[in-house]
This record gives C-alpha cells, structure tokens and sequence, in this order.
C-alpha cells in the first residue's frame, strides 16, 4: 500500500539506498498589504521586491501576490 503525504520536509541520502525525510514548518505567507506593515516598507516597494527577487514571492492571480514571511527584512529598503 502507498500513502501520500503533502507536506514541506527536507530529504537527506542516507548512503544506502535509503532516505531520511526530516519535516519543515510550512511558511507563513502574507498579503503585499501585510507585509508592507510587517516590514514598515510602502506596497510598492514589497511589489518591486517580488519582482526582482529580493524577498520570496508567489503570484495568485493577475494582481495578487503572496510573501513569505520569513523572507522580509528588518523594515529597510536594501536600494537606501
């Protein structure tokens, strides 16, 4: 029997064949309007970050973004 199991871990070769599958937690993803206050940044800026890859971004739809939390940075521009 087979089970499949969604979930975010990471997946170490053991050497012999086998693997170690350690779980992660799942990330925190936040509206551009919530990570713009999280990070004291304007919304275009946290679009403009999404674009060029500075913090970790998903699109949702033609104008909704996602950011993770984890990826924002202490509340300053990096451009300043």
């Amino acid at each position: 029997m087979e089970t499949t199991i969604l979930a975010y871990c990471t997946i170490t070769p053991r050497g012999d064949g086998s693997y170690t599958l350690r779980p992660m937690a799942p990330k925190a993803w936040l509206s551009i309007r919530e990570a713009a206050r999280v990070s004291g940044a304007s919304r275009r800026t946290i679009i403009r970050w999404a674009r060029t890859g500075y913090v970790t971004a998903r699109r949702r739809g033609p104008k909704l973004w996602e950011v993770a939390a984890d990826s924002l940075p202490g509340g300053k521009d990096p451009a300043r």
